[in-house]
């Protein structure tokens, strides 16, 4: 609690306001950018996850594609597949 009426201390001599309706304390988990950060580390926000888990199966080519520029992380590995193809057939 100490630290809690030290920020206190700092804000009110900075005449910084709060606003309460966005103030939470002693909270186990918050919601961030798309995360849930609690004591276990940070995870992503599950409810991401159930609406990307709700995405119909492709079932065309296009809609592969499509779907592939949506997702960064797709979109990384898709741009980068010429290096990772280019390392393996040099294995070869």
């Amino acid at each position: 609690m100490e630290h809690l009426r030290c920020m206190f201390e700092l804000l009110s001599q900075g005449q910084w306001k709060l606003k309460l309706s966005k103030c939470t304390f002693a909270q186990t988990k918050i919601s961030y950018l798309s995360h849930v950060i609690s004591a276990a580390g940070v995870e992503t926000d599950p409810s991401k996850l159930e609406s990307i888990a709700a995405w119909p199966t492709p079932v065309q080519y296009d809609i592969v594609v499509q779907a592939a520029w949506r997702i960064p992380v797709v979109v990384d590995v898709y741009a980068n597949i010429g290096l990772i193809t280019e390392s393996n057939s040099s294995a070869l």
